[in-house]
């Protein structure tokens, strides 16, 4: 009798866990769900990019992230990925997961790139007018501009400088706020001055959008690679190099020109 007691108490015990695994379960889909969505592949190619600079080797950043998100779902990393989610519940889950896969945001994430850097431009606007009509506190001196062999491109100039040019092409996407753009800037101004037979242009993103867009820019520093008589990149990349790693960039792009 005892025993039959137990076995028919360890069967509930288990009927009454079935539950709690679905959930479980359930959290983990949607939550994997959510994850893929907020680490673009843009971000994620980025964050290789990084490492792979840091530690100075030649990997290509494709490979890191596709070896990443077979290790995505599995232990330690996934621990390591849920853990800063335990605040919200699993409802709360469920909901970003529906909200970031909506069409909504798809559309915010992709249409929306272009209304924030017309909202970006619209409040330097309104700072230079204030800037102009605000009582000056003290002089401002400004700062001597150092010569540079990096050719700034305006959607004045592209045509000239870019579009009928006969030189290979690499451009700068670049934002006067964002520090990575800064440190690969003398990089950048070391590569002109060594690859004369390539030119070298920036765009400022602020300045520029509709050139921004027309390369589908989201992510700063941004290079891309056109060979002459082309419209699209050959190549890109993404996030700051080390002037090694963007050497190695250029030796690449040499061998299709």
């Amino acid at each position: 009798m005892k025993n039959r007691w137990f076995s028919s108490l360890a069967v509930a015990l288990s009927l009454a866990s079935l539950p709690l695994q679905a959930n479980e379960l359930l959290r983990k889909d949607n939550l994997k769900t959510l994850l893929q969505e907020v680490f673009s592949d843009n971000l994620l190619q980025a964050l290789a990019q990084q490492a792979i600079d840091t530690l100075e080797r030649t990997i290509a950043p494709d490979l890191l992230v596709a070896k990443f998100l077979e290790e995505m779902p599995n232990e330690p990393v996934w621990g390591q990925l849920a853990k800063p989610y335990d605040l919200f519940s699993d409802d709360e889950i469920a909901d970003l997961a529906a909200m970031f896969t909506s069409p909504l945001y798809k559309k915010f994430t992709t249409e929306g790139t272009s209304s924030m850097m017309e909202n970006y431009q619209t409040i330097q606007t309104v700072f230079s007018n204030l800037a102009q009509t605000a009582e000056e506190a003290a002089p401002v001196l400004k700062k001597e501009e150092a010569s540079s062999s990096i050719i700034e491109v305006t959607k004045d100039n592209f045509a000239s400088v870019v579009e009928n040019s006969s030189m290979p092409i690499i451009i700068d996407v670049y934002a006067t706020w964002c520090p990575p753009c800064k440190k690969l800037s003398p990089i950048l101004e070391k590569a002109a001055e060594s690859n004369p037979s390539i030119r070298f242009v920036k765009i400022n993103v602020d300045d520029e959008q509709e050139l921004a867009i027309r390369y589908h820019v989201r992510s700063l520093p941004t290079l891309l690679f056109l060979l002459p008589g082309k419209s699209e990149p050959s190549m890109n990349s993404v996030g700051l190099l080390s002037e090694r790693a963007l050497d190695e960039k250029i030796a690449e792009f040499k061998k299709l020109f």
